[in-house]
């Protein structure tokens, strides 16, 4: 890995931006539905909080300290699978309501499983708890907004 774990922590902080973006603009195309609009508006309002939850977890007071030095090394983890970039996860599919929940729950389990590596490689259980805190963080608000998204496309 050449980045440092700051440097991944702020692609990924990067990555919600863009996908806020991405969902933003997908609201706003007349290609799909009134529907997969209404979800992609509520998708960029949801990683946009994302990005700021993911702020406030990384700065709390009880991780700051234990985190600071460990951001400053480069692990070495396997970086194959870790493409943050949004227009390569993004295909014609995102335009159905199934596709855009398909796209979703792929994008943060991808998330998810980033931080699961960082915590089997973290130096310490306060590291392996921060990073594994994370990784939960990001199932259990995927699995809340996948089950909202599909009692929205059922109403």
């Amino acid at each position: 890995m050449t980045e440092r774990i700051c440097e991944l922590m702020s692609q990924i902080k990067t990555y919600h931006s863009d996908l806020a973006d991405r969902h933003a603009l997908l609201s706003q195309s007349r290609i799909q539905n009134e529907r997969v609009s209404q979800m992609a508006s509520y998708l960029s309002d949801w990683e946009r909080k994302r990005e700021r939850n993911l702020n406030e977890f990384i700065n709390h007071s009880n991780y700051q300290n234990k985190v600071e030095t460990w951001l400053k090394e480069k692990p070495e983890i396997d970086r194959s699978r870790m493409d943050y970039e949004v227009e390569k996860q993004l295909p014609d599919i995102s335009h159905t309501e199934e596709g855009l929940i398909s796209i979703v729950s792929a994008q943060h389990n991808f998330i998810a499983d980033t931080y699961t590596q960082l915590e089997e490689i973290s130096p310490t259980p306060e590291m392996a708890e921060f990073f594994g805190d994370l990784a939960e963080n990001e199932r259990q608000a995927l699995r809340t907004t996948v089950r909202s998204l599909h009692e929205f496309s059922s109403v």
